[in-house]
């Protein structure tokens, strides 16, 4: 499966796009917001020469299987810089509202980009007996870090992690990266004993690196240190398999009930 063809909006002229998602990515009503934020960076990407270094997205509802619009608007270019709003729209109600920073290459005299020694594989990749939502098809997991969901855990601090791999073919660009670094399960629901409602109301990230151009696994670790009047403040950073890290991201996940 080619991960392009799922992800790249039809261009209609004017900054306007048409989207055509498809259930099998669902994650409970809608499709995982993974695929949305990697089909508005393919949308930005139409617009700005320059790579995307921010992107930030409130979900303002699900988003369906149907005809989906993104407008995509300039705001305002600067020497290397490039401002984007997207709206995303389905039957005329907004579904999603982002802004995305593109930027170019500047000065690289004073850049720090240590590599982290990542933990060995086990090898222990969670198998279909396991329930999943539909998008998680096309990832392999392999959990190696903090607490499986439903565990119950009473941590003040609850983390979630391992090594995760793509199913499908495609660049290993932004639009990737957006997609795997929203394809793990949120930390707080390692603090619940059962299923439990939950979804992203707003996610930030900022995009450090491209991922190395040989194909290997990623590893993604997720962090919930605040939780409050049923937000979960959470933290995902992900590195490529050479101990590179490529993005970090804040998520607010609202425990429905």
């Amino acid at each position: 499966m080619n991960f392009l063809e799922h992800i790249t909006p039809i261009e209609c002229g004017d900054g306007e796009f048409q989207w055509a998602p498809k259930a099998l990515w669902n994650q409970g009503f809608g499709v995982y917001g993974g695929l949305t934020f990697a089909t508005i960076i393919q949308a930005a990407s139409r617009v700005s020469d320059h790579p995307v270094r921010r992107l930030s997205v409130e979900l303002c509802a699900p988003v369906l299987e149907e005809t989906t619009i993104l407008k995509v608007e300039l705001k305002r270019r600067g020497g290397k810089t490039d401002f984007l709003n997207v709206e995303v729209l389905q039957n005329d109600q907004h579904v999603a509202l982002a802004h995305v920073t593109c930027g170019a290459p500047r000065a690289a005299d004073l850049d720090r980009k240590p590599r982290r020694d990542l933990p060995a594989r086990s090898g222990h990749i969670i198998g279909p007996d396991i329930p999943m939502p539909s998008f998680s098809q096309f990832f392999a997991y392999e959990p190696c870090r903090g607490h499986m969901p439903m565990s119950g855990s009473s941590d003040p601090v609850l983390k979630s992690g391992g090594w995760i791999e793509p199913r499908f073919s495609g660049p290993r660009d932004h639009s990737l990266t957006a997609a795997v670094i929203d394809a793990w399960w949120p930390a707080i629901l390692g603090a619940a004993r059962g299923p439990r409602p939950m979804g992203t109301m707003s996610f930030a990230m900022d995009v450090l690196n491209l991922p190395a151009e040989v194909p290997g696994p990623f590893f993604l670790e997720v962090t919930s240190g605040l939780v409050t009047d049923g937000y979960s403040i959470e933290t995902d950073e992900l590195w490529d398999h050479t101990g590179q890290l490529i993005a970090r991201a804040q998520q607010n996940i609202a425990v429905i009930r």
